[in-house]
Parts: structure tokens; C-alpha cells; sequence
């Protein structure tokens, strides 16, 4: 059942992610309802489920979303080994905690992301990252903050 679960919240974040938060872009920038499942699952299973996890929402969302092709398999992979890490030092009820950690799993993403993305399309000058990535995790952060209670009331179910 508890795998029915996360597949079923992992679909429906893949859907809203892709589909339905396009109208709640700011300036372009859309929340990554996959990262916070991510950090959230690896807290609670530990470091090889979040590696899993990494990679199969990853591979996911490469199929579904486009770009360089094993770019988010890579980054959500290390997000959830680097949470499913820290499985015995959180609180797990403590979501202030997920929701910070939550923002420097989203910095650290979008920083892969971008050097993914500078290594593959050599010769392109570097752009300035900050008015991209911070906007981004601040913005999956105020999402966490909305949406974790609900996660946890389905975990807990």
C-alpha cells in the first residue's frame, strides 16, 4: 500500500509539474513538486530509497519535460541520496526543518541543472545563476510549506 501511495503522489506531482503550474509561473520560474516528494520520501526511508527515488522521478521527468536527457535523473538522485542521509539526524514530524531543507535541495538541483546544461552546450558564455535558482527554491519553499502537512497526512494514512 505504501508503494501505491508514492507512486500515485509521485504521478500527480509529475502531472501538476508539467501540466497544470504553468499559469502559476512567476517570471517563468515553476515550483518542483517533485523535489519536495523527494526530500520528503528520503527523510522518512533513508539513502538508498531517496537514490532510487532520485532516479526514477528523474528519468520521469527527463522523459516528459524535455532537455538534456538524464540532467534530473542526475541532480534528484543526488537531492535524495543527500536527504535519505540525514534520515537519522531529523525530527521527522519537524517540517521547518524539511521546508529549509527542502530550499537547499532545490539550490543545490538547479546548481547541477545549470552545470549540466553549461557542459553540454559547450562554448555558451555563463549566465548569472542567482536570479534563476533562488527565486526557484524560494519558491518550491513556500510550496513545501503549503503542501508537506498534506504529504504527511497521506504518509500517515
Amino acid at each position: 500500500m505504501r508503494w501505491l501511495k508514492i507512486g500515485a503522489l509521485s504521478f500527480l506531482a509529475l502531472l501538476f509539474q508539467t501540466s497544470l503550474f504553468g499559469p502559476l509561473s512567476v517570471n517563468g520560474i515553476k515550483p518542483d513538486l517533485l523535489i519536495i516528494l523527494i526530500i520528503s520520501f528520503s527523510l522518512d526511508q533513508g539513502y538508498e530509497f531517496g537514490a532510487v527515488y532520485g532516479v526514477v522521478v528523474g528519468i520521469c521527468m527527463d522523459l516528459v519535460g524535455g532537455g538534456i536527457v538524464g540532467s534530473n535523473a542526475l541532480a534528484k538522485t543526488i537531492i535524495g541520496a543527500g536527504a535519505g542521509s540525514l534520515k537519522k539526524l531529523v525530527f521527522q514530524e519537524n517540517i521547518i526543518l524539511k521546508v529549509v531543507l527542502i530550499l537547499a535541495a532545490s539550490i543545490v538541483h538547479d546548481f547541477i541543472m545549470y552545470i549540466i546544461q553549461y557542459i553540454m552546450r559547450s562554448g555558451a558564455p555563463p549566465q548569472s545563476i542567482s536570479p534563476i535558482i533562488f527565486p526557484a527554491a524560494l519558491y518550491n519553499m513556500t510550496i513545501a510549506a503549503l503542501f508537506l502537512p498534506f504529504f504527511y497526512w497521506i504518509k500517515k494514512r
